[in-house]
């Protein structure tokens, strides 16, 4: 979790790329039983969504840092042998639509990826929505 919020913040102080921040990982979303997550039940992640109908999901970096950062499931995936396979998480919005994992590898990578990404450029473009600029920094 706090990985993630490393990412977000290199990202907010526009120290990685905005192609790093897009980039698109793969989840393990679990939809949601009948049952609702909340602060007394969180953890009987088996009874709350349902592990048979696992599904693929595209998201990005920015979303998954998100949901990382505001979890309120966030619970290590072991093997048999107590080797960290992968995390199970959902933000306090999300944990009402499914349950989202992610491999120990994939996340690996990602803090690969960005702690080899040293932008060199920027580009500011003016917001009138926001008053303010958007920026997008390039390894160009």
């Amino acid at each position: 979790m706090l990985g993630f919020y490393s990412v977000r913040k290199l990202h907010e102080a526009r120290k990685i790329s905005t192609l790093t921040m897009k980039q698109q990982i793969v989840l393990r979303p679990h939809p949601c039983s009948k049952i609702p997550a909340t602060k007394l039940n969180w953890h009987n992640l088996d009874e709350l969504y349902d592990p048979d109908k696992e599904k693929k999901e595209t998201r990005g970096l920015s979303f998954i840092s998100n949901q990382m950062i505001h979890s309120f499931i966030f619970s290590p995936n072991f093997d048999e042998f107590r080797h960290l396979e992968g995390v199970y998480f959902a933000s306090e919005k999300q944990r009402h639509k499914s349950l989202l994992y992610v491999s120990i590898e994939r996340i690996a990578s990602l803090f690969e990826l960005v702690g080899n990404d040293y932008p060199s450029s920027a580009q500011y473009t003016w917001n009138p929505e926001t008053n303010d600029y958007d920026v997008e920094a390039t390894n160009e």
